[in-house]
């Protein structure tokens, strides 16, 4: 397992007088395999957010969202999630192919009001079977997990959900186009529906 955290954090750790706290978090919480909770907190999951990095250093980060389960666990180390078809920038999945290392967040606003970071490393995978088996998917992002652990939420504001978005629901066999898609200055160059 790699250093938790690097020079500057531990500086900065030193000078705020948490240490000890930050030391003692990483022994007990820091994993690399999900446990039950974990597995409910994902499984319940309709969005996280998730960053990464394109090779020069470069940052990104998207939300990712789906219905509830579309995140799917593979195993006590690795989880897969669904690509939809979006802008067709594919910022995330080239930021994937060029360096592999991703940090995903998962937010519960209600409840415990639950956090979860996962560090991994991600491939885009295109194989048929697995890609089909994710409804409305057009590819998928497999996440080798290298980090697990909770992180405070007692910031996080309490939020309801109003409804499910329309597109979620018509997910695979009459998904819906986004009015943009429509827009003057778009429409002429919209890419079609296609999978890798």
């Amino acid at each position: 397992m790699s250093e938790f955290f690097h020079a500057e954090q531990k500086a900065l750790q030193a000078e705020m007088g948490t240490t000890r706290i930050a030391e003692r978090i990483e022994q007990t919480r820091r994993r690399t395999a999900f446990n039950e909770t974990d597995a409910e907190i994902i499984g319940r999951a309709q969005f996280f957010f998730i960053a990464s990095s394109a090779a020069d250093g470069t940052l990104d980060c998207s939300v990712k969202s789906g219905p509830e389960g579309f995140v799917q666990l593979h195993g006590g180390h690795t989880l897969v999630f669904p690509d939809y078809d979006g802008n067709g920038m594919f910022r995330t999945l080239g930021n994937i192919r060029a360096t592999t290392r991703v940090a995903l967040l998962f937010l519960e606003f209600s409840g415990e009001k639950r956090k979860l970071r996962i560090h991994g490393r991600a491939e885009v995978v295109t194989e048929p079977a697995l890609v089909r088996a994710l409804k409305g998917a057009h590819a998928a992002v497999s996440v080798a997990v290298t980090d697990i652990f909770p992180n405070c939420p007692r910031y996080l504001p309490t939020l309801q959900q109003a409804e499910r978005s329309e597109y979620v629901e018509a997910l695979g066999d009459h998904p819906l186009e986004p009015f943009w898609k429509s827009k003057p200055d778009l429409k002429d160059f919209v890419h079609e529906r296609k999978a890798f």
